[in-house]
């Protein structure tokens, strides 16, 4: 669970990860489920099963999520997402690490630890 300025209107979502089958995904799988918050109310904002890839943690902040994600071949990958008005959209990756985990997220980036390494994985130019 997190929580952080997803869209920039200066009120922070409410970030919540899941294990969990869902209408269109029946198997159990990791799930992002983003909701609003105006000082007395919750409301979903986005309740998709997954964005691009699987994915085994998430971080956000300023207006960019991170998901540590897992290619094909088994590697991990950061990638990075914009709030796009319905949903995300994909504005970059990193990575093909055997082992990775991320450790937080700050405007400059993600913190990431991984094959043994720790480093901040840059946010991409020209966002928000």
């Amino acid at each position: 669970m997190a929580t952080a300025d997803l869209d920039g209107d200066l009120r922070p979502e409410i970030l919540v990860a899941l294990y969990k089958s869902t209408r269109r995904f029946h198997r159990k799988h990791n799930c992002l489920f983003v909701y609003g918050f105006d000082g007395r109310t919750v409301t979903p904002r986005w309740l998709g099963s997954r964005l691009s890839r699987s994915f085994s943690d998430f971080a956000a902040s300023s207006g960019m999520l991170y998901m540590l994600e897992s290619g094909l071949d088994g590697r991990r990958m950061v990638g990075q997402y914009l709030w796009s008005g319905f949903g995300f959209r994909r504005v970059g990756e990193s990575g093909a690490w055997k082992k990775a985990r991320l450790l937080g997220a700050t405007s400059k980036g993600a913190l990431l630890e991984a094959d043994e390494n720790r480093f901040l994985v840059a946010r991409k130019h020209g966002d928000k």
